[in-house]
């Protein structure tokens, strides 16, 4: 590539010739130029390009991690407890406990269904406040927030899969019991009603 200066004499032993002289257009080089125009657009593509990687390598890292989830299939210990309403009646439901970390962090996901009187107690130890989320649940829950002694303080109602909105216990709880979403409104069980389990130190009552 080149371009084109004007104003070199053709008369090169006497540049200050009389008027008329020829005037030559010269093609002078600007490889040095284009050169940087080249650079400037090969470093461009190479950044997009980079950018383009690691984005898609967060989002593998992302898919890997929810999938990682799926696949360790955590086992859980079963187990049984009772639900007594203050109003009269009781119900027993099937349940699995989630004690450690992992476990209550895993929690229902990836689950496609729930029996009917089946569900998770999570257990954490000791009355704390918490929130709850329905990231990777694919089944509607109700979320029975539950006091150190068994005793029901809070209930949030059909929480809706996938959702990130976090759910919060609205103070401190030892433990919440998941169950399918509208049971506890077709069951009629409401705060005050009492959970009994081992955790909570009732479950010697009849």
């Amino acid at each position: 590539m080149g371009r084109l200066i004007r104003g070199r004499r053709d008369n090169q032993d006497n540049p200050s010739g009389p008027p008329g002289s020829v005037v030559k257009w010269v093609a002078e080089p600007v490889l040095g130029s284009a050169r940087g125009e080249m650079g400037e657009q090969m470093t461009r593509r190479c950044m997009l390009a980079a950018l383009g990687w690691v984005a898609a390598f967060f989002l593998v890292l992302a898919a890997g991690t929810d999938a990682g989830y799926a696949q360790k299939k955590l086992s859980f210990k079963h187990d049984t407890l009772r639900i007594v309403k203050q109003a009269g009646g009781r119900y027993t439901f099937q349940i699995e406990l989630a004690r450690t970390p992992a476990q209550r962090q895993q929690g229902l996901m990836f689950r496609e269904r729930l029996a009917v009187d089946a569900g998770m107690l999570f257990d954490y130890e000791k009355p704390q406040p918490v929130a709850m989320w329905m990231k990777n649940t694919y089944v509607p829950l109700d979320m029975i927030f539950i006091d150190g002694t068994g005793i029901i303080t809070h209930i949030a109602k059909r929480a809706v899969p996938l959702s990130l909105q976090p759910i919060s216990s609205n103070g401190p709880v030892r433990a919440v019991l998941e169950v399918n979403g509208g049971i506890t409104d077709h069951l009629g069980i409401r705060v005050g009603d009492e959970v009994r389990h081992a955790i909570f130190g009732n479950d010697h009552k009849r």
